[in-house]
């Protein structure tokens, strides 16, 4: 018995253990490593949180830039049942560039070569264990788009205990195709980093 408690134990704590020890080397430049134990490789400092608002009028996209990449960063909620759903932080080697709410998104300007850019729930979604960041690498073309989305999932929120899985994001990068027809319905978000 002391011995299967003793595996689960180090089964638990390992992914943990090994996370605290991430780091990455800059890429194409000077850049900011993951900030703290509890950051993840592209993403920023857990402790910074953002103020989004959101202009439903309004569908900007970006003014080409011949020396510079543009990233659209998107998210999707529309298989997130429940309110209020969550604002999703975006980050770009390591700093936080921004953040969206409820179907929304924004698009920021990248210098050429490899980025990871990651996702991050900001705050408590839901109850229980939840998957609430993820990271993608991306090798920017001078002069070309990319699109991403952060597709939230929850279907719990009725009523009655919810039995179902919990809350996860999905990141992935998507056809400009899609993206323009998201962001033909989806809100403007601009944010601003709480004080």
């Amino acid at each position: 018995m002391k011995t299967f408690l003793a595996v689960i134990i180090l089964a638990v704590a390992t992914p943990v253990i090994a996370r605290a020890q991430v780091s990455i080397p800059p890429a194409n430049g000077p850049q900011a490593a993951p900030a703290g134990p509890q950051a993840t490789i592209g993403c920023g400092p857990s402790n910074v949180n953002w103020d989004v608002t959101t202009d439903e009028k309004n569908h900007p996209t970006a003014a080409p830039e011949p020396a510079k990449a543009h990233l659209y960063l998107i998210q999707d909620d529309t298989e997130y049942v429940p309110h209020p759903r969550p604002s999703v932080r975006f980050g770009i080697d390591g700093q936080w560039v921004g953040a969206t709410h409820s179907n929304s998104y924004f698009f920021v300007a990248v210098d050429p070569g490899d980025h990871s850019v990651c996702i991050n729930w900001q705050g408590m979604v839901g109850a229980g264990g939840q998957r609430r960041e993820s990271v993608l690498h991306l090798t920017a073309e001078a002069g070309t788009d990319y699109y991403f989305t952060a597709h939230d999932v929850y279907h719990g929120g009725g009523p009655g205990p919810y039995t179902g899985p919990p809350p996860f994001v999905v990141f992935t990068q998507i056809n400009s195709d899609q993206a323009m027809a998201m962001m033909s319905r989806y809100a403007y978000a601009t944010s601003t980093p709480k004080k």
